[in-house]
């Protein structure tokens, strides 16, 4: 297993990942400091873990390109 490839696809998921995910958590967390409801956290609550599905899809994709002998 090369440690170096797989370090180098984690920075690069959360390069390419966190750019839009990360802007869109940030507005929503934004919007619901500045008004607070039940359904706004409700609703940020989905979206975060949306966000941590889509990344761990990603990481997932990127270790298997990164080390494909450790995924068998």
């Amino acid at each position: 297993m090369d440690v170096d490839a797989i370090a180098a696809a984690l920075d690069a998921l959360i390069a390419s990942c966190t750019t839009h995910e990360i802007a869109v958590l940030r507005r929503w967390t934004q919007d619901v400091q500045r008004n607070p409801s039940d359904h706004d956290m409700k609703e940020y609550a989905v979206r975060v873990m949306d966000a941590m599905r889509n990344a761990e899809r990603h990481m997932i994709a990127a270790y298997q390109a990164a080390a494909p002998e450790a995924m068998r």
